[in-house]
């Protein structure tokens, strides 16, 4: 009974020296992951410190940093943004309850603006803009250098305010421009229908 004990009590002890052990690896590797981070975030700080002291034009930092972290994103996968105050604030808005615009979803798919869907009901949807349209410009400004959230802030307005974008789909030769009225749009999370 006492060797079962004393058996069993090593046993613990040996399984206690492998987790620490094996925390302290961990450990370990997770410092090595953070000092690499610091590293090149130091390389970052000082491309930024580099640019506003020679760039031909004052960098706004705030504005330079969010680049960074929205391009940190996008090379991540087309669907994680950074969201500052005001997008956020738009999010919300899109999600709980209305907005003013042409009611479509966007993302940015193979570096273009690419239509996910337009909403039913929507001015988008009435001018027959379908899934997989490529929005290539609004307003005559290129959507290429665009990200979805600054596309879908020129792609709002006012109820009643007009709005051009030029679109281009896989059976057309050439970009058609199209005019659309926004309106507003009102967030529906379920489509519900009456079966009698």
């Amino acid at each position: 009974m006492i060797l079962s004990r004393k058996l069993f009590l090593s046993s613990i002890f040996v399984v206690f020296l492998f987790l620490v052990s094996s925390s302290i690896a961990t450990g370990e590797i997770s410092q090595k992951k953070r000092a690499e981070t610091y590293k090149q975030l130091e390389v970052l700080a000082s491309v930024l410190t580099i640019l506003q002291e020679n760039y031909i034009e004052e960098i706004d930092p705030t504005t330079t940093i969010e680049g960074a972290i929205n391009g940190l994103l996008v090379s991540l996968d087309p669907h994680s943004s950074f969201l500052t105050e005001e997008d956020f604030k738009d999010l919300q808005d899109e999600t709980q309850g209305t907005f003013s615009g042409i009611g479509i979803e966007v993302t940015i798919k193979d570096g273009l603006l690419t239509i996910i869907s337009p909403i039913e009901g929507t001015p988008g949807d009435k001018a027959g803009l379908k899934a997989n349209d490529l929005i290539m410009k609004i307003d005559g400004v290129h959507t290429s250098e665009m990200t979805p959230s600054e596309a879908i802030k020129k792609l709002r307005g006012p109820k009643g305010s007009k709005v051009t974008i030029s679109v281009f789909r896989d059976d057309w030769n050439e970009l058609h421009d199209i005019e659309i009225i926004r309106d507003i749009i009102s967030i529906h999370s379920v489509k519900g229908y009456y079966i009698s």
